[in-house]
């Protein structure tokens, strides 16, 4: 290794260019040796630690004879390397873990854990990860983030490489990069960590990325931390949990978000979301006990469809004048509560809700799209506005057991197959005649 006293020799001969220099080739030598290296407010070398890995994939800190009492470093980090002395704790790298302290201020960088690990601490003081820091640890089962982590990056693990990790802590506050444990077979749980010094403070737009839990078909246990504002597409697709509740601050909800989770019954959406984008619990066959947001909500089409367990729905306020297709093919369903404020219920919007017996449509409507609630077997029990203008086609076909309705003298216009096989339709046409309402055959 480079002595202290080399490079002050250097310092004399090169002037100002040094720190400049220093810096760059220490921080390029971190990277390949594992070693741990101190500046001064100068950019100047005033200490430096040799680090060795032994048989377990331990990361050993070996004080070189050059340091000196003058070591710029926070107590957590001198805290963390005690406990990496004393080799209780399978932690840190074979490519580095670099700690660099310029006057008051100091980065303590995870580059990469040891391609033999099993079990990952890393401690207390690091404040930032490397992308792709364990996609060499084809053994590594557990791995603990600290607090002091605000972000865990884009592609931190690989579901090529660490298919045996089975349990992650991650920070009680973070943000977490598009498919971080993205598909990873055996993972099972992601819980918070409560142990340690308060979490850092992750950004402002603190978010769980694209595809960041994505596929991972065993995670039945996941704790949300807090400070989130936002779920990426696709974030938690084909996992395994049974309950979801978000943390209040959660803003958006991204597309097929939580779609095709088989496993989850129970749901808790706070107060504070705003969108909850399309298919976000689609194909969520088990889902039962839902708590929405209070509202107003902007829904993507088909936000719940085929959410076959759900039994009753009480709409929230909505941001849009038209009521989205959001309980498609919700087989389960036998009631539904509709927001007021709306005038347009749009295509399929209950299409082969197979349970549901009785609807009330608010005052305010004035359109009934295409097959909005076609396919409804049991469906008896039908309250039109006196609002309504138009009855687009099959808006109620195939209802087999609604047999009569009254329809509203404003009504305009009633498309000729509105109620297509459906036992009210003869009627349906005399009180058309009556209310000199257009019947409308085709285009």
């Amino acid at each position: 290794m480079v002595t202290h006293a080399g490079f002050q020799n250097v310092r004399r001969r090169f002037g100002a260019i040094l720190p400049v220099f220093a810096s760059l080739f220490f921080c390029f030598l971190c990277s390949l040796r594992a070693d741990i290296i101190y500046l001064d407010e100068n950019g100047i070398i005033i200490s430096s630690e040799k680090t060795e890995i032994d048989k377990d994939g331990n990361i050993i800190v070996v004080p070189s004879e050059q340091v000196v009492e003058e070591i710029v470093t926070p107590a957590d980090v001198e805290k963390a390397e005690i406990e990496n002395a004393n080799g209780e704790h399978l932690d840190l790298n074979y490519a580095g873990i670099t700690i660099v302290s310029t006057g008051d201020v100091s980065e303590v960088i995870f580059h990469r854990a040891p391609p033999k690990a099993v079990r990952v601490v890393i401690p207390e003081g690091v404040t930032e990860v490397d992308s792709g820091a364990f996609i060499m640890c084809k053994d590594l089962e557990s791995v603990v983030f600290p607090n002091s982590v605000s972000f865990i990056p884009p592609h931190a693990f690989s579901y090529e490489r660490n298919q045996k990790l089975k349990s992650v802590v991650i920070p009680a506050r973070v943000s977490i990069g598009a498919r971080a444990f993205y598909s990873l077979p055996s993972l099972e749980s992601v819980t918070l960590n409560r142990d340690g010094e308060p979490a850092a403070e992750p950004p402002e737009d603190a978010s769980i990325g694209e595809d960041a839990f994505g596929w991972c078909r065993n995670l039945k246990r996941f704790e949300f931390p807090e400070g989130i504002r936002s779920i990426g597409k696709m974030a938690f697709i084909n996992c395994d949990m049974e309950s979801v509740e978000l943390p209040d601050g959660v803003e958006t909800i991204g597309e097929q978000a939580f779609c095709q989770i088989a496993a989850l019954k129970t749901l808790r959406l706070p107060d504070s979301v705003k969108t909850i984008g399309k298919w976000a619990f689609c194909n969520c066959v088990s889902l039962a006990d839902l708590k929405l947001p209070a509202g107003p909500v902007k829904f993507g089409e088909q936000a719940f469809s085929s959410c076959f367990a759900l039994k009753h729905f009480k709409f929230p306020a909505i941001t849009s004048t038209k009521l989205p297709n959001i309980l498609y093919n919700c087989r389960g369903l036998e009631t539904i509560e509709l927001p007021e404020g709306i005038t347009v219920i749009d295509e399929r919007a209950f299409e082969s809700c197979n349970e549901l017996k009785e609807v009330t449509i608010p005052e305010g409507v004035k359109t009934i799209k295409f097959r909005a609630f076609a396919g409804c077997p049991k469906l008896e029990r039908v309250s039109l506005p006196a609002s309504l203008k138009t009855l687009e086609s099959s808006a109620f076909g195939w209802c087999p057991a609604l047999k009569e309705i009254t329809i509203p003298e404003g009504v305009k216009t009633i498309a000729a197959d509105a109620f297509r096989d459906t036992p009210c339709w003869n009627s349906v046409r005399k009180q058309a005649e009556t209310h000199h309402i257009k019947i409308k055959y085709g285009e």
